[in-house]
């Protein structure tokens, strides 16, 4: 088995390769967040993020608040950035959310950084949203002082229902 070589070793890939492509109703690859395997420390930055998104899993509002900073900044970058925990609190107010998954297909840490590459869905009454998104998390004492989501506006937007689009 070949592989990319890296800082002078061998990459062997990742279990399960690449994603595969989606479309709204099932994506075929990733692992649920809930299902990654515990780090060795709970306080490192990547451990932070898992189990934050394991929190979405959930849907656990309590969990997810606690692992965001009260400076908080949150950037859905189509969108207008949310500054503050307050804020994030009423923005997913008006979001209203009964259901969350966020499956994981890759995740990297770098320091006080951590990428992740996710699957979304959120489940809103009847209609189920599944955006890809590239998410950015800065982590700050113990907590996420930053995070910023990268997706295809377009393609959340189609999957809105229309009395909140």
């Amino acid at each position: 088995m070949s592989g990319l070589p890296i800082n002078g070793r061998i990459s062997r890939g990742f279990r399960g390769g690449a994603p595969r492509p989606c479309d709204k109703a099932q994506w075929r690859g990733g692992v649920p967040a809930a299902n990654l395997p515990a780090m060795e420390s709970p306080v490192t930055p990547l451990a932070i993020v898992t189990d934050f998104c394991a929190a979405w899993d959930r849907l656990d509002w309590d969990a997810i608040h606690a692992h965001l900073a009260e400076n908080l900044l949150y950037h859905n970058v189509p969108m207008a950035p949310v500054a503050g925990l307050a804020a994030f609190k009423a923005f997913y107010a008006a979001f209203p959310v009964t259901e969350a998954a966020f499956e994981i297909h890759h995740i990297a840490a770098n320091g006080p950084v951590v990428m992740t590459e996710r699957t979304d869905r959120f489940r809103l009454g009847e209609t189920t949203i599944v955006i890809r998104v590239m998410g950015v998390f800065e982590i700050g004492n113990g907590k996420i002082a930053v995070w910023r989501d990268y997706f295809d506006l377009a393609e959340f937007s189609r999957q809105m229902p229309t009395e909140l689009a």
